[in-house]
């Protein structure tokens, strides 16, 4: 039986996260390691230095973070949802916080903020191409006359509070636990029921805030959003999907909406290759597809997915409310829904988050060769068919 760790932290602190590591004299409330994906590479980076004397690409095991100067860039406003560990359920809300709460705590704890606000800036030949068509205008706030615009960029590591996370997903608190430590062989999941929270070995999802972010405390601010799943093939321009299409088409809708009404565009941006089944299946599932003797089809697609996974469908959409709730509160609304998939949005709803329109996917930003995959998608059971005009917005003139 593992030493049950002492759960007593200093009066004075807010941090929800702190990992029994040797710096912190096994005292902790949390299983597994911090920096999501990243945890366990900077472990074997750790194990490299003492094996190695410190060599280049190893990371000294007793360095102390230094936190200085690393706050958000922005303020997030704080909700009353936050306090509830049963709300969100997926990531820590006051993960951004560590630093700012608990200072004093730096010599003595060994922890680190699970979630950074940042600005930055980017740029896409799909922008400037808007730009010259006249369907957006640089205004020298969100966008500028080169076609680079700047975003609220947040990026978040995974925290799983176990008992909530059952309950969303209607499983019984200790049957969860028990099915990740056959999983993950952390013995603390099922003998530390006490310990609420679980760090796993995966990366979170990253936002990104179009317009003044401090706006969406005011209810008549129109609020676009989407949910996006990763996909290296759209990221580097395949042409198989419409993945790349409809994330340019929402940051293209999010820029006018923040330009021209100063609305704010929330683009959720998801680590869930391939339906989160992964490159190697996708891929396998690419070759099944334009093998096979019946053909690439529309009716083929889903059924080509299961037969090799076992399933269509992996991604974890019990959890995209939560970047929802935590930046628009418990009573989130979002008037306009950049997505076609009925997943997404049943998720949301069903987490008590209002969606207004659904906007989908112009037919003449559909590439030839994703066809077949945007005709299964939509033959398939609740997916949307119908393309509704973008957000309202009339074509501008080019300044």
């Amino acid at each position: 039986m593992l030493q049950q760790p002492q759960l007593t932290f200093p009066e004075d602190t807010q941090t929800d996260v702190v990992i029994p590591r040797a710096k912190n004299r096994g005292r902790g409330n949390a299983i597994g390691l911090p920096g999501g994906a990243y945890g366990f590479q900077m472990e074997i980076a750790r194990m490299l230095h003492k094996a190695n004397g410190g060599m280049h690409g190893t990371i000294d095991p007793a360095h102390q973070p230094e936190l200085a100067h690393t706050d958000p860039r922005v303020h997030i406003h704080g909700h009353p949802n936050w306090a509830d560990p049963k709300n969100i359920v997926s990531f820590h809300a006051r993960g951004h916080r560590a630093a700012i709460d608990n200072l004093n705590l730096v010599p003595d704890y060994w922890f680190l903020p699970t979630i950074s606000v940042s600005q930055s800036y980017f740029g896409h030949p799909s922008i400037k191409n808007a730009m010259d068509a006249g369907r957006l205008r640089p205004d020298n706030k969100n966008l500028f006359a080169d076609g680079t615009y700047v975003v609220t960029d947040i990026n978040i590591d995974p925290v799983w509070h176990l008992d909530g996370l059952a309950e969303r997903i209607g499983m019984d608190a200790y049957g969860f636990r028990d099915h990740l430590f056959k999983i993950t062989n952390h013995r603390e999941l099922i003998e530390l029921p006490e310990i609420p929270y679980f760090l796993p070995p995966m990366d979170g999802p990253n936002i990104h805030v179009f317009g003044d972010i401090s706006k969406l405390q005011d209810p008549s601010t129109p609020i676009a959003a989407r949910s996006h799943d990763y996909c290296r093939d759209g990221d580097n321009y395949g042409l198989r999907c419409t993945c790349a299409p409809f994330k340019e088409f929402a940051i293209e809708e999010m820029l006018k909406l923040a330009i021209e009404r100063d609305g704010v565009g929330l683009l959720v941006l998801y680590p869930e290759e391939g339906r989160n089944l992964g490159s190697v299946i996708k891929h396998l599932v690419y070759n099944r597809r334009e093998t096979r003797p019946e053909g690439d089809t529309a009716a083929l697609y889903m059924e080509t997915t299961e037969d090799i996974a076992g399933g269509e469908d992996a991604r974890m959409h019990w959890s995209k409310p939560d970047a929802y709730k935590w930046l628009l509160g418990p009573q989130a609304r979002i008037d306009y829904w950049l997505s076609e998939n009925p997943h997404k949005r049943d998720a949301l709803q069903e987490q008590g988050i209002q969606i207004g329109e659904i906007v989908n996917l112009p037919e003449e930003r559909i590439p030839e060769r994703a066809r077949v995959e945007i005709n299964a998608k939509r033959g398939f059971a609740g997916y949307s068919g119908k393309v509704l005009p973008s957000i309202g917005h009339d074509a501008v003139t080019p300044a």
